[in-house]
């Protein structure tokens, strides 16, 4: 369960963080119960996919959030003139 909700967070962006938390919350969880099973449960493996999955997710919403943020100031800053125009230029190129 742990490791589905890791993987939707990647296709579900702005939810898809908060599946990425909820996902690190029941890791430990996960990793008590596998460890009480004596054995009887697997899948201490997909726990820790599960959480650098979520990792990663939390990371690049992060990052793209930061770029965002760092565009809407540079548009700011460049409103006044044609610069805006050339910024806004070279971002569509990507």
């Amino acid at each position: 369960m742990v490791l589905v909700l890791a993987i939707a967070s990647f296709f579900l962006f702005g939810l898809g963080v908060v599946l990425a938390i909820v996902a690190l919350c029941l890791c430990p969880s996960a990793r008590r119960n596998i460890e009480a099973s004596k054995g009887a449960l697997t899948g201490e493996g997909f726990v820790k996919a599960a959480k650098a999955i979520s990792w990663v997710n939390i990371a690049l919403t992060v990052l793209i959030v930061l770029a965002f943020v760092a565009f809407v100031v540079l548009a700011a800053v460049f409103a006044d003139n044609d610069e805006f125009a050339t910024l806004w230029a070279l971002a569509s190129l990507t």
